[in-house]
């Protein structure tokens, strides 16, 4: 990829920083939502969820669709995403068949950054998951969590799987991008402050 003046060239493609734009984090005007069946009567089962305590829910937070928000700009999930139940994270292609990695948002993990890609690992629980369940109503969870059908064995399966979520996000990928850099560098400043008081703290009390 070369970059000359307001053009970047790839291999016999010229293309302004706009179009380049476009083709690398997605068009948002373009953006269809995928169908989605909810059908309440399976995805609602109280007594199944609550005979296996949310296996799921400890694995991960679940993840969102884009539909899930009125407000996809900057602002408008940033306002989301300061609330402090939200996380980005990063689905990694080649793990679910899918030509890249994209950005998305899932519920937040206990104890973690709003910048947190740990699809790969998931090994944490869902800090919205309490004795008794998810604290929040049905209708307000992500795509994720309400599509999710349980059965009895406890193997559900969902209607919206982690490669669908990725595709319909993978529209948005600039302002999740956006998001991404300005959460990084806040918490990376957080945490060297936390560190630095610790340190000033622990010299203080060995005098």
């Amino acid at each position: 990829m070369l970059i000359y003046n307001t053009y970047i060239v790839l291999g016999d493609f010229m293309l302004s920083e706009e179009e380049f734009s476009l083709l690398f984090y997605g068009d948002p005007s373009k953006y269809k939502p995928f169908s989605k069946e909810e059908d309440t009567s399976l995805t609602i089962n109280n007594e199944v969820c609550a005979s296996c305590k949310g296996v799921c829910c400890k694995m991960c937070g679940c993840h969102f669709s884009p539909d899930d928000f009125t407000d996809l700009s900057f602002n408008g999930l940033k306002n989301e995403l300061d609330l402090g139940h939200i996380s980005i994270d990063v689905v990694f292609g080649e793990q679910f068949y899918l030509d890249r990695n994209n950005l998305i948002l899932r519920m937040r993990n206990k104890d973690r950054n709003v910048y947190d890609p740990i699809t790969s690992r998931r090994d944490t629980e869902c800090s919205l998951l309490t004795e008794t369940g998810c604290l929040l109503p049905y209708e307000e969870r992500p795509s994720g969590g309400r599509l999710l059908v349980p059965n009895l064995t406890h193997n559900c399966r969902t209607n919206y799987g982690i490669s669908d979520c990725s595709k319909e996000w993978g529209y948005f990928q600039k302002v999740l991008t956006e998001l991404s850099a300005h959460y990084r560098e806040f918490e990376s400043t957080h945490q060297i402050e936390n560190q630095l008081v610790k340190k000033l703290t622990k010299r203080k009390l060995q005098k």
